[in-house]
């Protein structure tokens, strides 16, 4: 775009206005590129600068992409974005932000009544995002089906701001044991054989079918989420 600094003033300010109301109003991503461009040109008119590098950063949460997003202690999250749905977009956490049971009781458990996923939309929340963060996550409704081979009830759905996939929505976002591999174990949300045993990833990416004693502290934890993402 061409250079907008020596456009009389009253131009300027409506090229600015016009931008400011595509962020506002689009999610479009070619929109929001030209509104970036726009506000290139402007160079240091009013918001003109912080304006695009907001615009840059809507543009980077793109299917695919990794992106940089909350803390945990001190060090940013890594997310891979795998969806979008208009500003929304989900995604998953690249490595495991943490080590923990599934459920710390002996007890029978699914997914609505355990620890992890307590931890999960409580302790991960207030302590690994502000609070600016936390209002852009959103409550997502979770489907908790029963398990088609071994017949085990996986509870009622929930809704929930943090959450782990299930073999499903692996298989749909990571379709190969290359695709899932993180080098760690890491939590599905379903169960394996019974309701003392949840499903997990292997370290090589390859689905543990069977479960694992929900009570292993060993097993990471690789939340995703929706995230609304606004320009300005």
């Amino acid at each position: 775009m061409n250079d907008l600094t020596a456009i009389p003033a009253e131009e300027r300010e409506a090229r600015y206005a016009a931008a400011e109301e595509v962020c506002r109003s689009s999610f479009v991503k070619e929109k929001i590129a030209e509104a970036r461009d726009t506000f290139l040109a402007l160079g240091d008119y009013r918001d003109s600068a912080e304006h695009a590098r907001r615009c840059e950063d809507f543009l980077a949460w793109q299917i695919g992409k990794t992106v940089r997003f909350g803390q945990v202690d001190g060090e940013p999250i890594v997310w891979r974005v795998l969806d979008e749905d208009g500003r929304s977009r989900l995604l998953m956490a690249e490595k495991p932000v943490a080590f923990l049971p599934y459920h710390t009781e002996r007890d029978h458990t699914n997914w609505s009544q355990c620890s992890l996923r307590r931890w999960l939309n409580k302790d991960f929340m207030e302590h690994s995002f502000t609070l600016p963060e936390r209002m852009d996550i959103l409550l997502t409704p979770v489907r908790n089906d029963t398990d088609v081979r071994w017949k085990v009830e996986n509870g009622p759905n929930t809704r929930d701001k943090a959450f782990v996939f299930n073999q499903q929505e692996m298989e749909r976002y990571y379709p190969t044991p290359a695709d899932r591999e993180c080098g760690q174990w890491y939590w599905l949300r379903g169960h394996g054989w019974s309701m003392l045993s949840p499903m997990a990833v292997y370290v090589d990416g390859t689905f543990y079918e069977y479960g694992v004693n929900k009570n292993s502290d060993e097993i990471g934890v690789r939340p995703a989420m929706w995230v609304r993402k606004k320009v300005l």
